[in-house]
């Protein structure tokens, strides 16, 4: 589990460099500008990522694609965090204990992300 105050984590390359090998990738993502973002990696592979803004948002030109693993999840403008979460509880057999968001946790520099990858635009495609 890591809490990250930053995008590290909504990048799919990250999804796929985490889950590598038979492991299992689950990010939440929500920035100050209303960008909300659901995402699942399993074995190197993002099987799904989607906005849940954009499921109830009546501007929105679309509706996302669910995946799989999201079927059955009833988002709601106001409460999108908490029904995300519930999402990669429900999707990762983790419960989320909100005394992480409030605990005093090991703090670790991310580089930038336009220095991790040979191509950072690729890095961003599903």
């Amino acid at each position: 589990m890591a809490v990250e105050w930053g995008y590290h984590g909504s990048i799919p390359e990250i999804a796929r460099r985490a889950s590598a090998d038979g492991g299992e990738f689950f990010s939440v993502h929500r920035d100050v500008n209303a960008r909300y973002q659901v995402m699942h990696a399993v074995d190197g592979r993002v099987d799904g990522m989607f906005d849940p803004f954009e499921l109830e948002a009546a501007w929105a030109e679309s509706q996302p694609e669910l995946p799989v693993w999201a079927e059955g999840v009833s988002f709601h403008m106001e409460t999108l965090c908490a029904e995300s979460f519930a999402l990669m509880e429900r999707t990762m057999g983790v419960p989320v204990d909100p005394a992480w968001l409030d605990t005093r946790l090991r703090t670790v520099l991310l580089a930038s992300p336009d220095t991790l990858f040979e191509d950072p635009v690729a890095a961003w495609s599903p």
